[in-house]
């Protein structure tokens, strides 16, 4: 094995030997060149970034209600003008009717100050004057209804005053009655008690009893005022409570004439008023009638005017909130969000409806902040590209500079080739991560896919420069000592070195203002393989496959 392993060390001196001869005369016989050509320079620098929208939009109903409907759901495109919600508007129409009769009715009074009253005018005043009159008669009427009844409940509720008042008399003397009967009777029973005593006692010596009659006479007595008592004390009761009723009763009857005497107050006196303003109402239409016949003033046409003014100021406004019962898309965009469901209290903004959230162009920027509202559009404006720039590349950026975006996630589908954005804001302030120095940079895509959702991923080019159907050479092929550049050009097997002015420099290649022609054989290298000096870089194959070992 040792051997073996010293013949092949020797075969690959041997051989390399033979071959970095014939290297060093190919490469002093043939340096390497490429031909000037004309061609596309570009010079750019790129940023891996997410797409982030351009403006975000928070809409919100100027007067708070109920909701009504709502018409979209999230994610759902919209354009301006767009329904997105409503809320109930019942209110809001009764109240432009309402100022729409107003209106009407000031242009109609105008229009006859001015052009004087038709014929079915002077008989609709007249019916108006007859029905004045009338109403004038029959609130009359009323009144003395009303004072009418008015006093037959008075002498009613008098009465009933008066019953219950003698019922209350007559209660109180037959407790007094009541009483009296009830101390005869106890009057009764102490003498009768004394003479039961006495005639049912015995001789203090015992000799002599009781008289049995006297003594039973007596006894009986005692038990017949005993009962005679009760009897008393019960009729004495009832009479209290008679007593008690009756003034109950009176009470009532007061209490009742009070309420009755107040209503009837009441009665009389709506029927007085209802008397005064038909009076009033008569005057006014004869008034107005008798006005008819007269032609206009100059005041009064101007007072006419001026109502009319006001009635539909008025009427625009209710016009206004009731468009403003619809909530509608002030911008075409995507529902990013909606605040709340149908039968829930929505709040209003009261001053315009929208908010918004934005990327601010131009050399002071801020990223997308998020709008609030009760329905949020994004991509208002279209969508941008963020994307952080290392503190070399950014210096070499301005705003409006082309850029070209990719999508990986689309796979460019849909995406236009070439430069698709413009870069629109730059960060005045860097992001240091990790000693990472990166500055924030948008640009705003001109035409962006459909498929296209905030958040994806994006590669961004932006072109720093771009040179058309210009000379180029290989940038590795140029020497450039402190201002001066030079090329080495082949001219008949001969290496030459030759002054040249440069263009735009690109990834690979740059532009040739002067010095070369297009063709010129440009000397790229000195020629010659790999560093082990065979062709290739590669080790001949030894026999039969073997290695060192």
């Amino acid at each position: 094995m040792i051997i073996n392993g010293l013949l092949v060390l020797l075969l690959i001196a041997a051989a390399g030997g033979a071959y970095l001869l014939l290297d060093e005369e190919e490469s002093a016989a043939a340096p390497a060149t490429t031909e000037v050509t004309r061609g596309n320079v570009v010079s750019m620098v790129s940023a891996t970034g997410n797409v982030v929208a351009a403006r975000d939009v928070g809409v919100d109903f100027d007067a708070g209600g109920k909701l009504a409907t709502v018409s979209v759901k999230v994610g759902e495109r919209v354009e301006a003008g767009d329904v997105l919600a409503r809320i109930e508007n019942t209110d809001a129409i009764d109240q432009r009717d309402s100022a729409q009769a107003t209106y009407d009715q000031a242009v109609a009074g105008l229009r006859q100050l001015t052009q004087g009253p038709t014929d079915a005018d002077l008989a609709a005043g007249n019916a108006s004057v007859r029905q004045a009159g009338a109403s004038v008669d029959s609130a009359e009427q009323a009144l003395a209804d009303s004072r009418r009844v008015a006093r037959t409940n008075r002498r009613v509720y008098d009465e009933q005053v008066r019953v219950a008042r003698r019922d209350v008399s007559r209660a109180q003397d037959d407790r007094a009655d009541a009483r009296g009967a009830l101390t005869s009777a106890r009057t009764a029973l102490q003498e009768a008690q004394q003479l039961e005593a006495s005639a049912c006692a015995s001789s203090p010596d015992g000799t002599t009893g009781p008289a049995t009659a006297v003594c039973s006479n007596a006894q009986s007595a005692v038990e017949a005022n005993e009962q005679r008592i009760t009897s008393a004390e019960t009729s004495l009761s009832t009479a209290e409570a008679s007593v008690d009723s009756a003034q109950d009763g009176l009470r009532t009857a007061e209490q009742n004439r009070s309420v009755g005497s107040a209503q009837q107050a009441q009665s009389v006196g709506s029927a007085e008023s209802s008397l005064r303003s038909a009076r009033a109402s008569y005057s006014y239409t004869v008034a107005s009638a008798r006005q008819q016949t007269q032609p206009a003033t100059d005041g009064e046409v101007e007072s006419a005017q001026a109502q009319v003014a006001s009635a539909e100021v008025t009427l625009r406004t209710a016009q206004r909130a009731v468009a403003d019962t619809v909530l509608r898309a002030p911008a075409a965009g995507i529902v990013a969000s909606i605040s709340g469901s149908v039968g829930e209290y929505v709040g209003g903004s009261g001053s315009g409806g929208t908010t918004t959230g934005s990327t601010t162009t131009g050399t002071t920027t801020e990223t997308s902040v998020d709008a609030s509202g009760f329905v949020v559009l994004t991509g208002v404006d279209g969508l941008q590209v963020q994307a952080d720039f290392s503190e070399a590349d950014v210096s070499q950026l301005s705003l409006g500079r082309g850029a070209s975006v990719n999508f990986e996630a689309l796979d460019n589908a849909g995406v236009a080739s070439g430069t698709n954005a413009e870069v629109t804001s730059i960060a005045p302030t860097s992001v240091v991560t990790d000693n990472v120095v990166t500055y924030e940079v948008f640009a705003t895509l001109n035409a962006p896919p459909e498929r296209l959702k905030v958040g994806q991923t994006a590669t961004l080019d932006v072109v720093l420069a771009e040179a058309e159907d210009v000379l180029q050479v290989p940038s590795s092929a140029i020497e450039t000592t402190g201002e001066s550049s030079t090329v080495t050009v082949l001219v008949d097997g001969e290496e030459k070195q030759r002054e040249v002015e440069t263009g735009v420099v690109g990834d690979s290649t740059t532009e040739i203002l002067s010095g070369l022609d297009e063709g010129d054989l440009v000397v790229t290298s000195s020629g010659g393989g790999g560093l082990t000096g065979f062709p290739g870089g590669e080790l001949p194959e030894l026999p039969g496959g073997g290695g060192l070992g």
